[in-house]
């Protein structure tokens, strides 16, 4: 019992001095689950999500539905951060910014370029009107990381979706 007052007071603590916005998702509080119509594309990608978790192409283990979990958010949020760093190494001429959604949590990041520089902000409200959207899974974005999937790849089995303007 102890134990348990204990780790409410430390996710307390670690959520009072969170740096990113904090509107619900499936990592704080509002369950995101994979087959809702959060967006136009997001069916697709979760289903192909799961047949590629059926097919071991990324860890189905990921696709499990997520309870309020705010070390999983951090860790997800870490992956994004990598995934700015890895466009930011990219020719950024023109590249426009857009928003990311992640279909199993309904986690909502916005990419932005000013110049040679990449920026995201983590759990935004959604899109901004007339910006692309990219629609994948945290799976996608775990494989990618960690060099077992492709960009290519993912695209080409609707792993990442991408909605322009």
């Amino acid at each position: 019992m102890t134990s348990r007052i204990l780790y409410g007071v430390m996710a307390a603590a670690f959520l009072s001095v969170s740096p990113y916005d904090a509107s619900a998702c499936g990592y704080h509080g509002a369950m995101g689950d994979g087959l809702s119509a959060q967006y136009p594309g997001s069916i697709e990608v979760a289903i192909a999500l799961r047949e590629a978790a059926d097919a071991g192409v990324i860890d189905g283990r990921s696709l499990a539905p997520k309870k309020t979990d705010l070390f999983g958010y951090h860790r997800t949020v870490q992956r994004l951060y990598r995934m700015r760093n890895h466009i930011g190494r990219r020719d950024l001429e023109g590249m426009p910014s857009f928003s990311l959604l992640l279909v199993e949590t309904a986690l909502w990041s916005r990419f932005t370029t000013e110049g040679q520089i990449v920026s995201v902000a983590a759990h935004t409200d959604g899109p901004q009107p007339g910006e692309p959207v990219v629609i994948t899974g945290e799976a996608v974005i775990a494989a990618i990381d960690a060099g077992k999937l492709a960009w290519g790849d993912a695209l080409e089995r609707n792993l990442i979706i991408v909605i322009p303007k």
